[in-house]
């Protein structure tokens, strides 16, 4: 994992998590389309849309330890 080489990130609040999440995909996105990881176009418009949520307030979210354990639970369901 990421943060076992940085492992300074485990340290980040949530909000500085998020934030972080943002300014990477932002990275990601100005880069030469061939060079990114190949997205169905539903995966990739969830991604736009909760990125522009979080822009319009970043204060509203949820830990990624909770959102984790949502989605391990819906494909255990």
């Amino acid at each position: 994992m990421i943060s076992d080489a940085i492992p300074e990130l485990k340290n980040l609040s949530p909000r500085d998590k998020l934030q972080l999440a943002s300014e990477l995909l932002e990275e990601v996105a100005g880069h030469d389309p061939a060079d990114q990881i190949a997205l169905n176009p539903g995966t990739q418009a969830l991604l736009v849309q909760s990125l522009e949520e979080y822009r319009r307030d970043p204060n509203q979210g949820v830990r990624w330890e909770i959102l984790r354990d949502r989605l391990k639970m819906r494909s255990a369901g």
